[in-house]
């Protein structure tokens, strides 16, 4: 047994789950929790604490098990990794510090959790994928709470953060698969002026001005700040990455002056399209992606099926959603994973980037 759901759990049946898991030396649990539960993630480390186990993971809008989307849940997966799990908190990491082998047969996987509303998250993952990148494939994704109101949402043994990032080094391979399904509607258009995650300017006009202009003209609505993020959830950037899908951005709110807060960095100077989702084009990216990381091999139910699926998608679905997350159903392995706040994972020529509208998914393997 190397899972265990818990639906609205207490503070024994969580520990009682621990124990039942009971992670040696060389194994870690992954620690998945879903907001409005009765623990909140402080009581859920605090609980765990206590024991003598390895354990890393953070808060997140909602967690998928098989066909379900819970909230008020923990999953807890038991996962072999190469060293224990640790923590940035700043540009300054190095990962010589690690203690961990320095050379394998096998390019292992990785798993990276990081708050999902910091600053700076592409400066993470760069200084992550130039010491690691080289040697590992990566999947994760960002915590934090549906709220968009930055909290702390990482823990380990020695706490609960935010503004860090965790990662964990696995004994086994990951197999991805990355796909996302939005298509261009308008555009290119060139970031004439941003700011991390604030798009200021396109095309050296107001960036609210010009996302309205498409975004009014195609679903025949009046759009405003108070009305923002329920039209803008179908509407996002699509940063162009040569003979890839593009990256999305999603936007999520604006202001008086016209600038739009990404979830993610959008870097100045860069093109951008507008793009638009249909259901059925975002539920076929999923049964693309799942094909992408079974590659034709079979798997157990004691493998785990990472999947991290951007919330933002099932904001757009709604009840279609589970037609998503039953073309996960055909392999061995039963799905599980988080509805997070930005996605990430190895991309193309191998680089670790972070995605949003998107859904990530990772076959463990064991090597």
């Amino acid at each position: 047994m190397s899972r265990k759901l818990l639906q609205q759990p207490s503070r024994e049946q969580l520990l009682e789950a621990a124990h039942e898991l009971a992670p040696s030396a060389d194994e870690s649990l992954l620690v998945l929790l879903a907001e409005n539960g009765p623990m909140d993630i402080q009581a859920v480390q605090q609980a765990l604490a206590e024991t003598s186990y390895s354990f890393f993971g953070g808060l997140f809008p909602g967690l998928i098990y098989q066909q379900q989307k819970l909230e008020g849940a923990v999953i807890l997966l038991k996962l072999s990794v190469e060293c224990q799990p640790f923590l940035i908190q700043d540009l300054a990491w190095d990962a010589a510090s690690l203690d961990c082998p320095k050379s394998r047969p096998h390019r292992n996987g990785m798993i990276i959790l990081l708050d999902g509303l910091m600053r700076g998250v592409s400066e993470y993952l760069e200084m992550i994928n130039d010491q690691l990148g080289a040697q590992y494939s990566f999947i994760g994704g960002g915590a934090g709470s549906l709220t968009l109101v930055q909290q702390p949402c990482l823990m380990t043994r020695e706490g609960v953060f935010q503004d860090a990032a965790l990662g964990c080094l696995l004994k086994q391979k990951v197999r991805l698969g990355i796909r996302h399904g939005w298509q261009r509607l308008a555009g290119p258009f060139l970031v004439t002026e941003a700011e991390g995650n604030n798009v200021k300017k396109l095309n050296w006009r107001p960036a609210l001005d010009v996302y309205r202009e498409v975004v009014e003209e195609d679903a025949n609505i009046r759009l405003g700040i108070d009305n923002f993020f329920e039209h803008a959830k179908g509407y996002p950037f699509g940063m162009i990455r040569e003979q890839e899908e593009d990256i999305v951005r999603d936007p999520i709110s604006t202001n008086e002056d016209g600038v739009l807060l990404c979830v993610g960095e959008v870097p100045e100077n860069s093109a951008v399209y507008i793009l638009k989702g249909r259901s059925t084009q975002l539920i076929d990216a999923a049964r693309q992606a799942f094909e992408d990381c079974q590659g034709g091999e079979k798997t157990t139910t004691e493998d785990h099926l990472l999947v991290v699926d951007c919330i933002s998608r099932t904001l757009f679905l709604e009840e279609e959603f589970s037609s998503e997350l039953g073309e996960l159903q055909n392999g061995g392995t039963p799905p599980v994973g988080i509805l997070s706040l930005g996605e990430i994972a190895s991309f193309g020529a191998g680089a670790l980037e972070f995605f949003n509208k998107t859904i990530v998914l990772g076959q463990l393997q064991s090597t």
